[in-house]
Protein backbone atom coordinates (compact mmCIF):
# COMPACT_ATOMS: atom_id res chain seq x y z
CA UNK A 1 0.00 0.00 0.00
CA UNK A 2 1.43 3.08 -0.81
CA UNK A 3 0.75 6.10 1.59
CA UNK A 4 1.53 9.90 1.55
CA UNK A 5 3.88 11.34 4.08
CA UNK A 6 1.15 12.11 6.24
CA UNK A 7 0.00 8.99 6.64
CA UNK A 8 3.60 7.83 7.17
CA UNK A 9 3.42 10.53 10.53
CA UNK A 10 0.23 9.01 11.45
CA UNK A 11 1.53 5.46 11.37
CA UNK A 12 4.77 6.52 13.35
CA UNK A 13 2.31 8.20 15.83
CA UNK A 14 1.02 5.12 16.83
CA UNK A 15 4.07 3.06 17.72
CA UNK A 16 4.70 6.67 19.91
CA UNK A 17 0.95 6.99 21.47
CA UNK A 18 0.61 3.74 21.56
CA UNK A 19 3.70 2.40 23.30
CA UNK A 20 4.55 5.49 25.43
CA UNK A 21 1.56 4.49 27.56
CA UNK A 22 3.36 1.12 29.04
CA UNK A 23 5.98 3.37 30.15
CA UNK A 24 3.78 5.84 31.97
CA UNK A 25 1.80 2.59 33.79
CA UNK A 26 4.90 1.30 35.00
CA UNK A 27 6.17 4.74 36.77
CA UNK A 28 2.37 5.69 37.87
CA UNK A 29 1.31 2.18 39.40
CA UNK A 30 3.81 1.26 41.96
CA UNK A 31 3.94 4.85 43.63
CA UNK A 32 0.17 4.69 44.00
CA UNK A 33 0.22 1.87 45.44
CA UNK A 34 2.31 2.86 47.94
CA UNK A 35 0.09 5.60 48.60
CA UNK A 36 -2.55 3.34 49.00
CA UNK A 37 -0.50 1.47 51.87
CA UNK A 38 -0.39 -1.78 49.67
CA UNK A 39 2.19 -4.67 50.86
CA UNK A 40 5.41 -5.14 48.64
CA UNK A 41 4.03 -8.54 47.91
CA UNK A 42 0.34 -6.77 46.86
CA UNK A 43 2.90 -4.26 44.59
CA UNK A 44 4.26 -7.15 43.08
CA UNK A 45 1.35 -8.93 41.92
CA UNK A 46 -1.04 -6.08 40.81
CA UNK A 47 2.30 -5.23 38.76
CA UNK A 48 2.80 -8.72 37.11
CA UNK A 49 -1.28 -8.21 36.40
CA UNK A 50 -0.65 -6.15 33.50
CA UNK A 51 1.30 -9.33 31.88
CA UNK A 52 -1.23 -11.88 32.31
CA UNK A 53 -3.85 -11.11 30.03
CA UNK A 54 -1.32 -10.53 26.74
CA UNK A 55 0.32 -13.40 27.72
CA UNK A 56 -2.75 -15.97 27.44
CA UNK A 57 -4.80 -13.31 24.66
CA UNK A 58 -2.22 -12.05 22.32
CA UNK A 59 -2.49 -14.84 20.06
CA UNK A 60 -6.27 -14.49 19.88
CA UNK A 61 -5.75 -11.12 19.51
CA UNK A 62 -3.59 -11.34 16.59
CA UNK A 63 -5.77 -13.53 14.92
CA UNK A 64 -8.19 -10.60 14.96
CA UNK A 65 -6.30 -8.43 13.80
CA UNK A 66 -5.61 -10.65 10.29
CA UNK A 67 -9.37 -11.41 10.43
CA UNK A 68 -11.12 -7.66 10.99
CA UNK A 69 -7.65 -5.10 10.30
CA UNK A 70 -5.17 -3.85 12.45
CA UNK A 71 -6.99 -0.28 12.29
CA UNK A 72 -10.15 -1.10 14.13
CA UNK A 73 -8.57 -3.77 16.73
CA UNK A 74 -6.49 -0.79 17.44
CA UNK A 75 -9.03 1.99 17.57
CA UNK A 76 -10.82 -0.81 19.90
CA UNK A 77 -7.88 -0.65 21.80
CA UNK A 78 -7.16 3.15 22.00
CA UNK A 79 -10.97 3.34 23.97
CA UNK A 80 -9.89 0.69 26.13
CA UNK A 81 -7.04 2.31 27.53
CA UNK A 82 -9.11 5.78 27.81
CA UNK A 83 -11.80 3.80 29.80
CA UNK A 84 -9.34 2.47 32.22
CA UNK A 85 -6.99 5.12 32.51
CA UNK A 86 -10.24 7.28 33.54
CA UNK A 87 -10.96 4.55 35.88
CA UNK A 88 -7.34 4.24 37.17
CA UNK A 89 -7.89 7.97 38.66
CA UNK A 90 -10.90 6.91 40.83
CA UNK A 91 -10.42 3.55 42.41
CA UNK A 92 -8.98 3.36 45.43
CA UNK A 93 -9.89 -0.58 45.87
CA UNK A 94 -6.46 -2.94 45.44
CA UNK A 95 -9.02 -5.58 43.94
CA UNK A 96 -10.47 -2.99 41.17
CA UNK A 97 -7.04 -1.97 40.66
CA UNK A 98 -6.19 -5.48 39.78
CA UNK A 99 -9.36 -5.78 37.67
CA UNK A 100 -8.15 -2.85 36.15
CA UNK A 101 -4.43 -4.23 35.25
CA UNK A 102 -5.50 -7.33 33.69
CA UNK A 103 -8.13 -5.37 31.67
CA UNK A 104 -5.34 -2.10 30.70
CA UNK A 105 -2.22 -4.48 30.25
CA UNK A 106 -4.21 -6.21 27.26
CA UNK A 107 -5.68 -3.19 26.04
CA UNK A 108 -2.37 -1.44 26.27
CA UNK A 109 -0.17 -4.78 24.86
CA UNK A 110 -2.91 -5.40 22.03
CA UNK A 111 -2.73 -2.13 20.79
CA UNK A 112 1.22 -2.05 20.72
CA UNK A 113 0.88 -5.42 18.84
CA UNK A 114 -1.92 -4.21 16.54
CA UNK A 115 0.24 -0.97 15.22
CA UNK A 116 3.13 -3.15 14.94
CA UNK A 117 1.07 -5.56 12.33
CA UNK A 118 -0.17 -2.35 10.91
CA UNK A 119 3.35 -1.47 9.49
CA UNK A 120 4.60 -4.78 8.87
CA UNK A 121 1.34 -5.64 6.85
CA UNK A 122 1.13 -2.69 4.75
CA UNK A 123 5.11 -1.31 4.53
CA UNK A 124 6.80 -1.88 0.84
CA UNK A 125 9.82 -4.94 1.23
CA UNK A 126 12.16 -2.17 -0.56
CA UNK A 127 11.12 0.66 2.54
CA UNK A 128 10.72 -2.10 5.30
CA UNK A 129 14.41 -1.49 7.29
CA UNK A 130 14.36 2.23 6.57
CA UNK A 131 9.86 2.63 8.07
CA UNK A 132 10.53 -0.23 10.66
CA UNK A 133 13.74 1.93 11.75
CA UNK A 134 11.67 5.43 11.84
CA UNK A 135 8.54 3.51 13.64
CA UNK A 136 10.89 2.27 16.20
CA UNK A 137 12.43 5.26 16.90
CA UNK A 138 9.11 7.12 17.52
CA UNK A 139 7.97 4.64 20.16
CA UNK A 140 11.55 4.43 21.67
CA UNK A 141 10.90 8.60 21.67
CA UNK A 142 7.82 8.17 23.54
CA UNK A 143 9.06 6.07 26.04
CA UNK A 144 11.92 8.40 26.38
CA UNK A 145 9.46 11.61 27.08
CA UNK A 146 6.08 10.53 28.63
CA UNK A 147 7.87 9.55 31.85
CA UNK A 148 9.42 12.60 33.01
CA UNK A 149 6.33 14.26 31.39
CA UNK A 150 4.51 12.35 34.05
CA UNK A 151 6.55 12.63 36.80
CA UNK A 152 6.74 16.45 36.47
CA UNK A 153 2.70 16.31 36.59
CA UNK A 154 2.74 14.24 39.62
CA UNK A 155 4.70 16.27 41.20
CA UNK A 156 2.35 19.06 40.70
CA UNK A 157 -0.85 17.75 40.99
CA UNK A 158 -0.50 14.62 42.41
CA UNK A 159 0.93 10.91 41.35
CA UNK A 160 -2.46 10.05 39.77
CA UNK A 161 -2.32 12.70 37.38
CA UNK A 162 -0.33 10.32 35.13
CA UNK A 163 -3.20 8.37 34.98
CA UNK A 164 -5.22 11.50 33.23
CA UNK A 165 -2.15 11.98 30.48
CA UNK A 166 -2.65 8.75 29.39
CA UNK A 167 -5.79 8.29 29.02
CA UNK A 168 -4.98 11.59 26.84
CA UNK A 169 -2.55 9.80 25.66
CA UNK A 170 -5.42 7.34 24.31
CA UNK A 171 -7.17 9.93 22.96
CA UNK A 172 -4.99 11.22 20.36
CA UNK A 173 -4.25 7.48 19.21
CA UNK A 174 -7.93 6.95 18.89
CA UNK A 175 -7.74 10.02 16.40
CA UNK A 176 -4.97 8.82 14.78
CA UNK A 177 -6.35 5.41 14.08
CA UNK A 178 -8.60 7.33 12.06
CA UNK A 179 -6.69 8.58 9.45
CA UNK A 180 -5.03 5.29 8.71
CA UNK A 181 -6.15 3.24 5.78
CA UNK A 182 -8.11 0.66 5.83
CA UNK A 183 -5.64 -2.66 5.65
CA UNK A 184 -7.07 -4.43 1.99
CA UNK A 185 -8.79 -7.51 2.39
CA UNK A 186 -6.22 -9.62 0.14
CA UNK A 187 -3.68 -8.62 3.50
CA UNK A 188 -6.13 -10.53 5.80
CA UNK A 189 -6.34 -13.81 6.64
CA UNK A 190 -10.11 -15.48 5.43
CA UNK A 191 -10.61 -18.55 7.31
CA UNK A 192 -14.47 -18.43 6.94
CA UNK A 193 -14.51 -19.47 10.96
CA UNK A 194 -15.51 -17.02 13.32
CA UNK A 195 -15.87 -16.35 16.94
CA UNK A 196 -14.28 -18.49 19.20
CA UNK A 197 -13.34 -21.01 17.13
CA UNK A 198 -11.17 -18.72 14.81
CA UNK A 199 -9.29 -17.80 18.03
CA UNK A 200 -9.04 -21.75 18.85
CA UNK A 201 -7.66 -22.37 15.20
CA UNK A 202 -5.03 -18.94 16.11
CA UNK A 203 -3.91 -20.66 19.48
CA UNK A 204 -3.64 -24.28 18.87
CA UNK A 205 -2.94 -24.06 14.81
CA UNK A 206 -2.16 -21.19 12.65
CA UNK A 207 0.23 -20.15 15.74
CA UNK A 208 2.09 -22.96 16.66
CA UNK A 209 2.09 -24.07 12.84
CA UNK A 210 3.65 -20.47 12.42
CA UNK A 211 6.33 -20.95 15.63
CA UNK A 212 7.19 -24.25 14.22
CA UNK A 213 8.92 -22.59 10.91
CA UNK A 214 12.38 -22.43 11.07
CA UNK A 215 12.80 -18.58 10.40
CA UNK A 216 9.92 -17.81 12.86
CA UNK A 217 11.71 -19.75 15.42
CA UNK A 218 14.89 -17.95 15.08
CA UNK A 219 12.76 -14.32 15.41
CA UNK A 220 11.08 -15.59 18.47
CA UNK A 221 14.21 -17.27 20.24
CA UNK A 222 16.18 -13.62 19.34
CA UNK A 223 12.47 -11.92 20.71
CA UNK A 224 13.29 -13.78 23.84
CA UNK A 225 16.89 -12.73 24.39
CA UNK A 226 16.00 -9.09 23.72
CA UNK A 227 13.57 -9.13 26.67
CA UNK A 228 15.76 -11.24 28.57
CA UNK A 229 18.49 -8.75 28.11
CA UNK A 230 15.68 -5.93 28.90
CA UNK A 231 14.81 -8.37 32.04
CA UNK A 232 18.27 -7.72 33.40
CA UNK A 233 18.71 -3.70 33.01
CA UNK A 234 15.21 -3.68 34.54
CA UNK A 235 15.52 -5.60 38.18
CA UNK A 236 18.95 -6.59 39.11
CA UNK A 237 21.50 -3.23 36.91
CA UNK A 238 19.41 -0.96 39.24
CA UNK A 239 20.75 -3.11 42.44
CA UNK A 240 23.95 -3.98 41.63
CA UNK A 241 24.44 -0.11 40.91
CA UNK A 242 22.97 0.75 44.11
CA UNK A 243 25.29 -1.66 46.08
CA UNK A 244 28.54 0.26 44.39
CA UNK A 245 27.29 3.39 46.08
CA UNK A 246 25.50 4.83 42.95
CA UNK A 247 22.50 7.11 44.18
CA UNK A 248 19.12 7.13 42.62
CA UNK A 249 19.89 9.98 40.80
CA UNK A 250 22.64 8.51 39.40
CA UNK A 251 20.90 5.68 38.41
CA UNK A 252 17.91 7.03 37.09
CA UNK A 253 20.71 9.63 34.71
CA UNK A 254 22.42 5.34 33.78
CA UNK A 255 18.60 4.76 32.18
CA UNK A 256 18.82 8.38 30.53
CA UNK A 257 21.57 7.36 28.68
CA UNK A 258 20.66 3.46 27.92
CA UNK A 259 16.54 4.98 26.77
CA UNK A 260 18.68 8.28 24.40
CA UNK A 261 21.11 5.47 23.22
CA UNK A 262 18.11 3.38 22.43
CA UNK A 263 16.19 6.29 20.67
CA UNK A 264 19.04 7.58 19.12
CA UNK A 265 20.17 3.82 17.39
CA UNK A 266 16.72 3.45 15.64
CA UNK A 267 16.71 5.45 12.48
CA UNK A 268 20.01 3.95 11.53
CA UNK A 269 18.91 0.64 10.87
CA UNK A 270 18.37 1.80 7.33
CA UNK A 271 21.26 2.58 6.89
CA UNK A 272 23.52 -0.39 9.04
CA UNK A 273 20.80 -2.91 6.54
CA UNK A 274 22.14 -1.83 3.09
CA UNK A 275 25.56 -1.89 4.72
CA UNK A 276 25.60 -5.73 5.81
CA UNK A 277 22.53 -6.81 6.00
CA UNK A 278 19.35 -6.90 8.06
CA UNK A 279 19.86 -10.43 9.75
CA UNK A 280 23.27 -9.52 10.57
CA UNK A 281 21.91 -6.28 11.92
CA UNK A 282 20.15 -8.30 14.38
CA UNK A 283 22.68 -10.52 15.39
CA UNK A 284 25.21 -7.64 16.11
CA UNK A 285 22.58 -6.07 17.74
CA UNK A 286 21.39 -8.97 19.58
CA UNK A 287 25.42 -9.69 20.95
CA UNK A 288 25.52 -5.54 22.13
CA UNK A 289 22.37 -5.53 23.98
CA UNK A 290 23.32 -9.08 26.26
CA UNK A 291 27.20 -8.33 26.10
CA UNK A 292 26.81 -4.23 27.36
CA UNK A 293 24.32 -5.07 30.04
CA UNK A 294 25.98 -8.51 31.12
CA UNK A 295 29.56 -6.54 31.29
CA UNK A 296 28.46 -3.93 33.88
CA UNK A 297 28.77 -7.12 36.74
CA UNK A 298 32.75 -6.69 35.80
CA UNK A 299 33.26 -3.12 37.09
CA UNK A 300 32.23 -0.45 39.52
CA UNK A 301 34.21 2.40 37.12
CA UNK A 302 30.94 4.99 36.33
CA UNK A 303 32.58 5.76 32.93
CA UNK A 304 33.10 1.73 31.94
CA UNK A 305 29.87 1.08 33.15
CA UNK A 306 27.95 4.53 31.28
CA UNK A 307 29.88 2.89 28.16
CA UNK A 308 28.18 -0.37 28.72
CA UNK A 309 24.95 1.15 29.35
CA UNK A 310 24.94 3.01 25.85
CA UNK A 311 26.07 -0.32 24.41
CA UNK A 312 23.46 -1.94 25.86
CA UNK A 313 21.03 0.63 24.80
CA UNK A 314 22.54 0.59 21.21
CA UNK A 315 21.44 -3.05 20.95
CA UNK A 316 18.18 -2.71 22.09
CA UNK A 317 17.19 0.27 19.58
CA UNK A 318 18.33 -1.87 16.46
CA UNK A 319 17.34 -5.50 17.87
CA UNK A 320 13.36 -4.14 17.41
CA UNK A 321 13.46 -2.67 13.86
CA UNK A 322 15.92 -5.62 12.80
CA UNK A 323 13.42 -7.96 14.26
CA UNK A 324 9.99 -6.26 12.71
CA UNK A 325 11.52 -6.21 9.59
CA UNK A 326 12.30 -10.00 9.80
CA UNK A 327 9.15 -10.63 10.48
CA UNK A 328 7.57 -8.45 7.34
CA UNK A 329 10.61 -10.79 5.53
CA UNK A 330 9.28 -14.16 7.11
CA UNK A 331 5.45 -13.93 7.28
CA UNK A 332 3.06 -13.26 4.51
CA UNK A 333 0.76 -9.95 4.77
CA UNK A 334 -2.39 -11.88 5.64
CA UNK A 335 -0.77 -13.55 9.13
CA UNK A 336 1.38 -10.42 10.36
CA UNK A 337 -1.46 -10.10 13.30
CA UNK A 338 -0.63 -13.47 14.46
CA UNK A 339 3.27 -13.07 13.95
CA UNK A 340 3.13 -10.41 16.17
CA UNK A 341 0.88 -11.83 18.86
CA UNK A 342 3.62 -14.46 19.13
CA UNK A 343 6.06 -12.11 19.34
CA UNK A 344 4.61 -10.63 22.13
CA UNK A 345 3.51 -14.03 23.64
CA UNK A 346 7.69 -14.47 24.27
CA UNK A 347 8.02 -11.27 25.11
CA UNK A 348 6.12 -11.24 28.01
CA UNK A 349 7.67 -14.86 29.01
CA UNK A 350 11.31 -13.30 28.28
CA UNK A 351 10.47 -10.32 30.88
CA UNK A 352 8.73 -12.70 33.12
CA UNK A 353 11.28 -15.17 33.12
CA UNK A 354 14.70 -13.63 33.17
CA UNK A 355 14.52 -11.38 36.14
CA UNK A 356 12.95 -14.58 38.26
CA UNK A 357 15.85 -16.59 36.61
CA UNK A 358 18.46 -14.63 37.77
CA UNK A 359 17.46 -13.97 41.01
CA UNK A 360 17.99 -17.54 41.49
CA UNK A 361 21.50 -16.80 40.35
CA UNK A 362 22.35 -14.30 42.24
CA UNK A 363 21.17 -16.47 45.14
CA UNK A 364 23.16 -19.64 45.01
CA UNK A 365 26.32 -17.57 43.11
CA UNK A 366 26.61 -14.11 44.11
CA UNK A 367 25.39 -10.77 41.54
CA UNK A 368 28.66 -10.68 40.18
CA UNK A 369 28.63 -14.60 39.28
CA UNK A 370 24.92 -14.64 38.44
CA UNK A 371 25.63 -11.65 35.80
CA UNK A 372 28.33 -13.39 33.65
CA UNK A 373 26.55 -16.89 34.30
CA UNK A 374 23.58 -15.48 32.59
CA UNK A 375 25.78 -13.66 29.81
CA UNK A 376 27.09 -17.37 28.85
CA UNK A 377 23.40 -18.65 28.64
CA UNK A 378 22.24 -15.88 26.31
CA UNK A 379 24.85 -15.97 24.32
CA UNK A 380 24.62 -20.37 23.80
CA UNK A 381 21.23 -19.36 22.66
CA UNK A 382 21.91 -16.43 20.00
CA UNK A 383 24.80 -18.80 19.05
CA UNK A 384 21.57 -21.48 18.99
CA UNK A 385 19.77 -18.87 16.65
CA UNK A 386 22.28 -18.11 14.49
CA UNK A 387 22.94 -21.78 13.73
CA UNK A 388 19.19 -22.51 13.20
CA UNK A 389 19.73 -19.66 10.53
CA UNK A 390 22.59 -20.85 8.99
CA UNK A 391 20.80 -24.47 8.28
CA UNK A 392 17.87 -23.13 6.88
CA UNK A 393 19.79 -21.17 4.39
CA UNK A 394 21.85 -23.86 3.34
CA UNK A 395 18.76 -26.25 2.90
CA UNK A 396 17.33 -23.30 0.89
CA UNK A 397 20.44 -22.96 -1.23
CA UNK A 398 20.35 -26.47 -2.00
CA UNK A 399 16.54 -26.64 -2.47
CA UNK A 400 17.38 -23.45 -4.93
Amino acid sequence: MRFRPSRWLAVYGTSFFALSAEGMIGLIVPVVLVDLNASPGAIGILVSLSALGPLFLSLPAGALCDRIGDRRVLAICAAGSLITGILYFYVSSLVLFGILQLVGGTTRSVGWLAAQSYIGRNVKDSERAVRMGYFTFSANLGMLLSPPLVGLLSREFGSRAGFLVMALWSVVLFILTRSLQETPLEHRHRSGKAGVRAMAEALFGRGLRMAARPAVMVILVVTFLRLASIGISQSFYPVYLKQHGYSTASIGLMFSLMFAASTMASPLMGALARLIGSKNVLWVSSALSIGGIVGVAGTGSALVISGLTLIHGVGIGLSLPALLSEVGASTGADERGVAMALRTVVNRLGYLVMPAALGGLVSVFGMTAAFFVSGVMLSAILAFAIFLDVRQGKKACQVG
